[in-house]
């Protein structure tokens, strides 16, 4: 038991060290991966990946990769002329980001998510971060102490076999 709680306690602080040192490359990865996928949405076939773009969207409520201007590069663009998938609107309706990439920013921002989806992810994450930390320190906490509860058990038996001459682990053998 000692062992498994120790292995699992060095893979969660291994994956910790891993998160903190590959921070930015996980950063730069979801941007690349976004900006591939606005760039390859296309509205007139049902892409998986277009349906990912827009829960993203809906769920993180925001636009594009960096902005709600990243659309004017994609292909939605070219069948919709200044326009923004649905999925970015603040009230969705259908239709409703059409020629919204006409407007100035301030005027789209009454209509839409103007904040990109890159920065919403992280964003959402730097402000859970609290949260995660206190779970993680909780767990890891709650494994520091049944590894010492196991090491005290484990003395206390062989201690308590020494003592008493009696066959407490039942393997036949009496001291």
């Amino acid at each position: 038991f000692f062992f498994i709680m120790f292995a699992i306690f060095a893979l969660e602080i291994a994956a910790v060290a891993l998160g903190v040192f590959f921070k930015s490359n996980i950063s730069d990865f979801i941007g690349k991966d976004l900006k591939n996928a606005i760039k390859n949405y296309d509205s007139r076939d049902d892409h998986g990946i277009d349906r990912i773009v827009d829960k993203i969207q809906e769920l993180f409520r925001c636009c594009g990769n960096h902005n709600y201007t990243d659309w004017s590069v994609s292909p939605f663009d070219h069948d919709h002329p200044a326009s923004v998938p649905d999925s970015c609107c603040k009230n969705r309706t259908e239709g409703c980001g059409n020629g919204i990439l006409a407007l100035p920013g301030n005027q789209a921002g009454e209509f839409i998510y103007i904040e990109g989806c890159h920065d919403a992810i992280f964003n959402v994450a730097h402000d859970d971060m609290g949260i995660i930390i206190a779970v993680g320190a909780s767990f890891a906490a709650i494994q520091i102490l049944c590894m010492i509860c196991t090491v005290f058990i484990m003395c206390r038996r062989s201690n308590d076999r020494l003592i008493s001459g009696y066959d407490i682990l039942g393997d036949g053998v009496v001291a």
